[in-house]
């Protein structure tokens, strides 16, 4: 499962804590706002199911809701047709909005709960009679692994991470260099989340303080743009401090 989404207006990647940290509090909007362009957007939520005992599915996206409006249609449900309807596997397909941003939820503020292995049991089911058998009611255990959006927490150990003025100033010729290429097609890559991306990747997650990174990245990049902005987007500037608020508060998300 990813939240990473597309501004449907300039094609920047949206994240995690920045779509949260640009919702609207309000019960019936469904929009963001991207950090790029300053418009509202839908952001969504994408999941690819992988598994031995559970048929194969194209990846599919479901809208990101906003915990207001996720509760209102929650409560809606409820309402209806009762607490029980959640413990039944139809749920799934009934409610798939509802479902999927209640398993992205409950992941995201670390909350066990029997809701993915609805999924599993109502594709499960699909499959024939012996691997039923072998999978059993709550489904197999490698499936339900690869439905987990995020690893465990762990507390970041402090690594020093090597001076960003000469990689911003890389990446920026380099993202220059291939839009001249396409005939100068709009920035849409984020050069802080390239480098964070880059030193997760090669130094492991839990090697990285991020509060540490976002200090060094921050200091860099307003020292480099002190000279020249002309190559640098909105997309490009450190994290906001609210969307820093929303990576606190909630579980750590893992690369794929």
């Amino acid at each position: 499962m990813t939240s990473c989404s597309q501004c449907h207006n300039c094609l920047c990647l949206l994240y995690d804590e920045d779509i949260m940290a640009n919702w609207f509090a309000e019960d019936s909007n469904l929009n963001t706002v991207c950090q790029s362009c300053n418009k509202p957007t839908v952001p969504l939520l994408t999941m690819m199911i992988t598994g031995k005992n559970i048929p194969q599915y194209d990846p599919f996206s479901v809208p990101y809701l906003n915990p207001l409006v996720l509760r209102k249609e929650l409560e809606n449900v409820l309402t209806q047709e009762g607490d029980l309807s959640l413990a039944e596997a139809k749920f799934v397909d009934e409610h798939p909005i509802i479902y999927w941003n209640l398993v992205w939820t409950f992941e995201r503020i670390n909350v066990q709960t029997h809701l993915p292995n609805l999924y599993l049991k109502t594709r499960t089911e699909e499959g024939s009679s012996e691997k039923k058998d072998k999978s059993g009611s709550d489904g197999n255990t490698e499936a339900g692994n690869v439905m987990q959006p995020v690893e465990e927490g762990t507390d970041p150990l402090t690594q020093e991470l090597a001076a960003l003025v000469e990689p911003l100033k890389s990446l920026a010729a380099e993202r220059e260099s291939q839009q001249r290429m396409r005939e100068g097609k709009s920035k849409t890559i984020s050069i802080y989340r390239d480098i964070l991306f880059l030193a997760c990747k090669a130094l492991g997650r839990s090697h990285i303080d991020l509060n540490a990174f976002d200090k060094q990245y921050s200091s860099a990049y307003y020292r480099v743009t002190e000279r020249n902005n002309r190559q640098y987007g909105p997309q490009d500037k450190p994290i906001s401090l609210i969307a820093l608020y929303c990576r606190q508060y909630f579980r750590p998300l893992s690369l794929p």
